[in-house]
């Protein structure tokens, strides 16, 4: 095991977060995103912090099952977008940025706040 002194242990709880919430109340929303033959769409608003370790996230496409394709929507405001988000150009989907972390996952990045442009029912996991 990783010691919770360690700094790894710190970086980890980011995406494993997302993973035990996937774990505990998604069975339902997975095995609906499979029976659809469509991407899982999760939303998690106000990771501001969060946007400085895109890269470890892609550690999710590894925990999960390889058939299951995900889409992970991060939703911050306009004024806390990392300079790297300020500088790509819109997507034609209205978003700040988009980064196939793997190849079953895909991540957005939108500003905003939820409801204003982006449906909150849209999601099938919503974390905040």
């Amino acid at each position: 095991g990783i010691p919770l002194t360690s700094p790894v242990a710190l970086l980890c709880t980011f995406p494993l977060t997302i993973f035990y919430a996937l774990q505990k109340w998604g069975e339902v929303p997975i095995t609906v995103a499979k029976m659809l033959g469509r991407k899982l769409r999760i939303h998690a608003v106000g990771i501001e912090k969060e946007m400085n370790f895109l890269d470890l996230f892609s550690e999710l496409a590894y925990l999960l099952p390889q058939d299951l394709q995900i889409e992970l929507t991060f939703i911050v405001r306009q004024d806390m977008l990392p300079p790297k988000c300020r500088t790509q150009s819109r997507q034609a989907q209205g978003y700040d940025m988009k980064v196939d972390l793997a190849s079953n996952l895909t991540l957005l990045v939108k500003s905003g706040t939820y409801g204003d442009e982006l449906n909150p029912l849209f999601g099938d996991v919503g974390t905040g």
